[in-house]
């Protein structure tokens, strides 16, 4: 869109808010990242064992990376560490932008009732399996095995700050989405989310960081500006009062950790005021997705209302 067809405009009310209660003043830009590494294979006697993590939860890598979910790639790479076994194979996860709800592993044990147990301490019941694969499978060379191991046990994961204007919200985050084995190579993905932009640089440079000390190299990069807003701004808590007078409750005006539409359009014009304001979305992006229809009389009068105002 040329960037003078918002010349002028008085304010940006984006109906994309997914909650009839909620106006939205800031979001989280994003930064996708895969990392590939070449693994060098020697020869293993030692039993084989396939082990397997299911069952976790998962969930979206922005609006649920703050429930405190597991990350069963992670645990596994911890695991295996812990029982030091030898490493033929790890992988898992769905997406970059989802938290993984499964991993697996091969991996070459003297002892299998040490993992046995670290898995039994560790994981719910039900949720791990360690199925026996027999012998001479091939591992990976010691030094590659540590550097892929250092690298997912050691970068960053999870919540890294919270915002000051919305304490329950994430200020910064990272997720370990995947893990692909492949022909002799590795290669993880990322995905970093931030409420600025010098913080989503800075915290993409780290993972850059830690991935060349590790032996990884970058093979995609692609990355959306947060929307910088504010939860106090003029045009929030007039939306706020707009709801609250066709209603007679009081809405919740706060930041979302995911990208939102504004970020895009105010990329040229970033001291435009804006929202993000809707009636309620249910399942979003699945094929169940709906609108709540009792809702949007409601939201039409207070969409009508702060274009009367304003």
């Amino acid at each position: 869109m040329p960037p003078d067809w918002l010349d002028g405009v008085a304010a940006l009310v984006n109906v994309d808010g997914f909650s009839a209660h909620r106006c939205v003043a800031a979001s989280a830009g994003g930064v996708r990242q895969r990392w590939g590494r070449p693994v060098s294979v020697v020869a293993c006697d030692l039993p084989a064992y396939r082990v397997t993590l299911s069952g976790y939860p998962g969930g979206h890598s922005g609006s649920d990376i703050g429930k405190g979910r597991e990350n069963p790639l992670r645990l596994l790479a911890a695991l295996i560490a812990q029982c030091d076994g030898e490493l033929a194979a790890l992988s898992g996860g769905q997406a970059l932008n989802a938290i993984p709800t499964g991993a697996g592993a091969v991996v070459c044990l003297e002892e299998p009732a040490a993992l046995e147990r670290l898995l039994a301490a560790s994981v719910p019941a039900g949720q791990y399996a360690l199925e026996p694969l027999g012998e001479g499978v091939p591992v990976c060379a010691p030094w590659d095995r540590q550097a892929i191991l250092d690298f997912l046990l050691s970068l960053p994961l999870g919540v890294l700050g919270w915002r000051q204007d919305a304490p329950t919200v994430p200020a910064a985050s990272t997720n370990l989405g995947t893990v692909e084995w492949r022909e002799n190579t590795v290669t993880v993905g990322l995905f970093h989310r931030a409420a600025h932009a010098v913080v989503l640089e800075r915290t993409a440079n780290g993972a850059a960081l830690h991935a060349g000390r590790c032996g990884f190299v970058k093979e995609m990069e692609t990355a959306y500006a947060p929307w910088e807003g504010e939860t106090d701004s003029p045009l929030a808590r007039r939306v706020a009062d707009c709801y609250r007078a066709v209603t007679g409750r009081e809405m919740e005006v706060t930041a979302v950790h995911v990208g939102l539409e504004p970020a895009a359009l105010l990329a040229h014009h970033p001291t435009l005021p804006a929202v993000s304001i809707g009636p309620t979305i249910l399942d979003p992006h699945s094929v169940s997705e709906r609108a709540s229809l009792e809702e949007l009389p409601d939201f039409v009068r207070v969409l009508g209302r702060v274009m009367e105002v304003w």
